[in-house]
């Protein structure tokens, strides 16, 4: 995983590179034998990305790559923990990559629309604490288990940017992909095979310091930028047999679903 991420940084910072900060909520819905519990909790996000090069020939190219990670164990709902007397808690955390390549349809000085070929990989992960015992002390869950899936996306992608004044610009920006990929739960040993859909909404504001600016101490170089933006992606993957318990019984889940939504402050630069 580390040198994955370390090639496509090599890869895509060649041109332009920025660095957002942010902290966001981060949902779970799933269950078994139609019997559903949610998890929501605060999640710290750290982005690596640039979210729309322009190339010549109206061709762009924008890529993203985000590790998330939750501070605290949070606790199941009581829909599940209603009919199973159990003690349960989570952390949850993961590594998001989008990659796009396109082609604006309309540019004209700093404003454009494209559209875009998107692909990339999605690995969250939930870890679960498990510190009661069940039926009478027979059946001791006193342990930890993580749940990991790894899927794979592809789908297409529209944007835009439009210039308010001379060193601001607002963007927006959509994907919709389809996406396949397993969902392992080491307390059983298995692996589970899933499909689904990605969807992700990305609105920001862009301020460009087009000139040096002397700050006494330093200077500020021209092409370095701050984005302020909000950002919503969501999975979906379609009757899956996941166990966000952590018990690891093999049943049928149905559809399990996640999403995330973060405020973001970022600074980049334009070589």
């Amino acid at each position: 995983m580390k040198k994955t991420v370390l090639i496509l940084t090599l890869l895509t910072t060649i041109y332009s590179v920025e660095f957002t900060s942010s902290k966001g909520t981060y949902n779970i819905k799933a269950g078994m034998f139609g019997i559903y519990g949610t998890l929501s909790t605060d999640v710290n996000i750290y982005s690596i990305k640039e979210p729309k090069y322009k190339l010549d020939n109206n061709w762009f190219y924008g890529y993203d790559i985000s590790i998330y990670n939750s501070q605290s164990l949070i606790k199941i709902e009581d829909t599940i923990s209603s009919f199973f007397p159990l003690d349960i808690a989570h952390k949850v955390g993961g590594l998001d990559i989008n990659l796009q390549a396109g082609k604006d349809i309309y540019r004209q000085d700093d404003s454009s629309f494209g559209v875009s070929v998107v692909t990339g990989i999605s690995m969250p992960w939930i870890n679960t604490d498990i510190t009661q015992e069940i039926i009478s002390n027979l059946w001791d869950l006193s342990k930890a288990t993580q749940t990991t899936l790894n899927t794979y996306k592809f789908g297409v992608g529209a944007n835009m940017e439009k210039k308010l004044y001379n060193n601001i610009s607002i963007g927006a920006r959509g994907v919709y992909a389809y996406q396949t990929g397993t969902i392992e739960n080491d307390i059983i040993n298995s692996s589970f095979e899933a499909d689904g859909v990605y969807k992700e909404i990305d609105l920001s504001i862009v301020g460009i310091n087009r000139e040096n600016i002397d700050l006494g101490i330093i200077t500020l170089p021209a092409n370095i930028y701050t984005t302020l933006g909000y950002r919503y992606k969501s999975w979906r993957l379609d009757d899956t047999n996941i166990d966000v318990m952590g018990i690891g019984m093999g049943f049928s889940a149905g559809d399990f679903d996640m999403s995330l939504d973060e405020v973001y402050l970022g600074v980049g630069y334009k070589f």
